[in-house]
């Protein structure tokens, strides 16, 4: 009988998200019609946001504020969350819609999507929000920047024929890990082996987060560098694939060449103390064999 009921559950569930996403038929088709435009101010979860591209918006309202990606619980009011690489600030929206309270850090590194930004921070009366214009990287300074004037901005020259390269900002995130953290969320569109590195000297004063990772035509794969390094410092880790809509080069049957381009999403966080240490037993386990 209780799995009956979990089997009625499941499938209502998945009608319900089923019907949710035709409310936002229109806004994709809009996004094919006309993907780039003058910006217009859209109402979404309660919030007035501007966007310059709707299929972005679209892709984001439904795995942010839809599926969730970005979720996590905590059992505190106010928890301190870390959004790196904010663009248009939709997950800084979706946390703020989750913890009211929450106090925020928010990266962007392409100056005019910052200024959208911080006009959807700022028209939505939000506080607790420090709004930096800044890439996250290894280096303090000023880095070469592949702007799209979308979502897809990147540190990393995925495309050699984008003249829109410009000088950003960067910083160094361990600059912000020295007291604990509830959560961190990454998406930094590539970078994200170079950063775990820098940061890992202060990621135990992460309690959990969610990165994004990015594989690009002839970019060297980092994914189990990552990995290993979450591992190694008292984390557990689940991999998703996004769905078919965002991330199509998952879809079976699967193949790969060198001009494969895949995303996942990995959700960490650290267990007790007890559990660390049997972790880190095991990686010198392995780091011997």
């Amino acid at each position: 009988m209780i799995k009956l009921f979990k089997i009625i559950n499941y499938c209502i569930n998945r009608f319900s998200c089923s019907l949710t996403m035709l409310r936002y038929l229109p806004l994709r088709i809009s996004a094919e019609i006309s993907r780039y435009r003058k910006n217009h101010i859209h109402k979404l979860h309660g919030y007035y946001i501007e966007a310059p591209d709707l299929l972005s918006l679209y892709i984001e309202n439904k795995d942010i504020f839809l599926k969730q990606i970005y979720g996590f619980t905590s059992s505190k009011a106010a928890p301190k969350i870390i959004d790196c690489g904010g663009f248009i600030g939709m997950s800084t929206l979706y946390f703020k819609k989750k913890y009211p309270d929450a106090k925020i850090i928010t990266f962007e590194p392409d100056p005019k999507i910052f200024q959208i930004l911080k006009r959807n921070i700022e028209r939505n009366h939000l506080a607790n929000i420090e709004l930096i214009n800044s890439a996250v990287s290894k280096v303090d300074g000023y880095l070469m920047f592949d702007a799209d004037g979308s979502d897809g901005g990147s540190l990393i020259n995925k495309n050699s024929t984008n003249i829109n390269h410009i000088k950003v900002k960067s910083c160094r995130l361990s600059s912000y890990l020295n007291e604990p953290v509830d959560f961190l969320k990454m998406n930094i569109e590539g970078a994200e082996w170079d950063v775990f590195q820098e940061i890992e000297p202060l990621i135990h004063n992460v309690d959990q987060l969610v990165f994004e990772y990015h594989h690009f035509p002839d970019s060297e794969p980092q994914l189990h560098n990552i990995l290993t390094l979450l591992h190694k410092n008292g984390f557990r880790y689940i991999i998703n694939h996004f769905d078919y809509e965002t991330n199509p080069a998952v879809k079976t049957p699967l193949k790969i060449s060198k001009d494969t381009t895949y995303f996942l999403i990995v959700f960490a966080r650290r267990l007790d103390e007890e559990n660390n240490k049997t972790i880190q037993k095991d990686y010198k386990t392995i780091q011997k064999s």
